[in-house]
């Protein structure tokens, strides 16, 4: 496995987690669905605009990675979360700034 896709996944395994362990906090602890890459924000985790805020904030601390504010108005699945993460991380290591 090649460094680059080491690193997706990892991203990949850190957002899910960060969403689910959001959800759970929202919930008071309980687990209330199935988070996963096809996992719609509003309709299936019920996360709206300020959760959908709080979500980025919480990524981009996890992630080392600053989101931008076109991408969260942009992202309805988890999936594009991956993906916008993945984009902005790939600017870093780009850049000589990202996590090896």
């Amino acid at each position: 496995m090649t460094q680059l896709l080491r690193r997706q996944v990892q991203l990949e395994a850190q957002i899910l987690e960060a969403v689910a362990r959001m959800l759970s906090e929202l919930d008071g602890g309980a687990a209330r669905v199935r988070v996963g890459l096809d996992s719609h924000l509003e309709r299936d985790l019920g996360i709206y605009s300020l959760e959908r805020v709080a979500l980025f904030l919480r990524l981009e601390e996890v992630c080392g990675v600053r989101i931008p504010e076109e991408a969260m108005l942009r992202v309805e699945h988890v999936a594009d979360l991956v993906n916008a993460v993945t984009v902005m991380d790939k600017c870093l290591k780009a850049a000589g700034a990202g996590p090896e």
